[in-house]
């Protein structure tokens, strides 16, 4: 048997093995182990009958179908075993590819420097001499192995280890997952021409068309890199902002402690002084009626949300809103207080922004409802708009006097809601702005 022969049950070994660095935290489908056996034993039976024809099957083209129906066969191997995501199996078959790819680089490299092997050689028709071991030999298999280990070791402490056991991942660059790919098959097939290739010209015209790829490649990075910074100030910037409304609500709470405590004490000063006949009785009512307005606090059982809404009552109030909460027994305890504070905050900030231009004051009005459907906690907050609200992709709303600010507010709900395994969905009916928000009790 050839070399290529003995090579490509190898390399289907290397890969598999790479491959379960990436994938073996992730949610294991139904009958694991059998499952196992079964992808492993086709995986190999498939490749051992890969047909090796001698008038063509040492070309370049024939060898790249090879190594690409092996990736192939890798990747329906690991989306069969995992309960994962085509685009998960697709980066695991890529990743696996590539590191294996990397330590056989590393290893044609140091030893082709030193004249102890030819890269051709085990890509060649020539039968495999396994009965003359000489040391060197010997030492070449041993270094082989030592190579792969220690780069696969390494990928696994700095990457794949890293990676969590989540039910999904989401890649939000669909398009540079599949650039990468691109990339890879064609490293693969230069990486064959290069191999069965003697002509000298070219070979230089491979090269540099290599050369040009990876350019591409690097800017197409370096992009990626400025989008991912912009990303990490936005992010930082929603944290610095969480932090503050944390502060914002610990100073709140205290203000209404007080101002709690005050208008209690001024209604009892105020009886005792229309007892006594020193004030005017329609006097004493209005300004009764005044405290009132203050000393008006929201009970939900969840002292966050009480303080948050009693807060946004004070403000419709000055701003003459209507404001009408519905808040049955919903456990949301699970919510950091910052978290709660800034999350309900943003919400009914955007949603007073909105009604505080309506023209009609039948419209000024914004409806809160807060209640729990089993396992889940179902949030609807709807007000009355002016103008016309464009939404995104993502469901987000555009059109605001202050976009970037309306943007940000958006932004920091939806982070909140995906924090803590929720949905975020926005509805535009007629002059009617809608936001429904699901959270699963079940997973806090």
């Amino acid at each position: 048997m050839s070399s290529l022969f003995f090579y490509k049950i190898l390399f289907i070994v290397e890969i598999l093995v790479s491959e379960y660095l990436f994938a073996f935290r992730m949610p294991k489908r139904k009958r694991f182990p059998l499952r196992v056996i079964g992808a492993v034993l086709v995986s190999f039976l498939m490749t051992f009958l890969y047909p090796l024809p001698l008038q063509y099957a040492y070309t370049s083209w024939y060898t790249a179908i090879m190594f690409i129906f092996l990736f192939a066969i890798a990747f329906l191997h690991i989306k069969f075993v995992f309960k994962i995501s085509w685009s998960y199996a697709f980066f695991c078959a890529i990743a696996s590819y590539t590191i294996r790819h990397f330590a056989y680089g590393i290893y044609v490299l140091i030893f082709s420097s030193i004249g102890w092997i030819n890269s051709s050689d085990l890509y060649s028709s020539n039968p495999l001499d396994l009965a003359n071991f000489d040391q060197r030999t010997i030492i070449i298999i041993l270094s082989y192995v030592d190579i792969f280990l220690f780069c696969y070791w390494g990928v696994y402490i700095l990457f794949a280890s890293k990676l969590k056991a989540a039910e999904t991942i989401k890649f939000k660059s669909t398009t540079l997952l599949l650039f990468t790919g691109l990339i890879l098959m064609v490293d693969v097939v230069i990486n064959a021409i290069v191999t069965y290739m003697t002509d000298t010209r070219l070979k230089d015209c491979v090269l540099y068309f290599y050369n040009i790829l990876c350019c591409a490649l690097v800017f197409y990075i370096e992009y990626s890199l400025i989008n991912t910074k912009d990303m990490s100030n936005e992010m930082a910037t929603m944290q610095e902002a969480l932090r503050q409304a944390q502060k914002q609500y610990d100073l709140q709470k205290e203000n209404i402690k007080i101002i709690n405590l005050k208008c209690h004490d001024m209604k009892h000063q105020i009886n005792e002084y229309a007892l006594k006949g020193k004030i005017d009785q329609d006097f004493v009512k209005d300004l009764q009626e005044a405290i009132s307005i203050y000393d008006a606090n929201i009970k939900t059982g969840n002292e966050v949300l009480d303080i948050i809404l009693t807060e946004k009552s004070l403000l419709c109030n000055e701003k003459d809103i209507r404001l009408t909460c519905m808040v049955g027994e919903c456990d949301l305890f699970f919510f950091k207080e910052g978290d709660l504070y800034s999350f309900f905050g943003n919400i009914l900030d955007n949603a007073i922004n909105a009604v505080s231009s309506m023209e009609n004051k039948d419209k000024k009005c914004i409806g809160v409802n807060i209640h729990q459907i089993e396992k889940f906690i179902a949030i609807k907050v709807d007000n009355y708009f002016s103008g016309e609200i464009d939404l995104s992709d993502d469901g987000l709303p555009l059109t605001k006097k202050d976009k970037n600010y309306h943007g940000f507010g958006m932004q920091s709900i939806k982070m909140i809601t995906e924090k803590y395994g929720g949905t975020l969905n926005v509805e535009i009916d007629g002059d009617v702005f809608i936001l429904n928000i699901m959270f699963p009790v079940s997973k806090q």
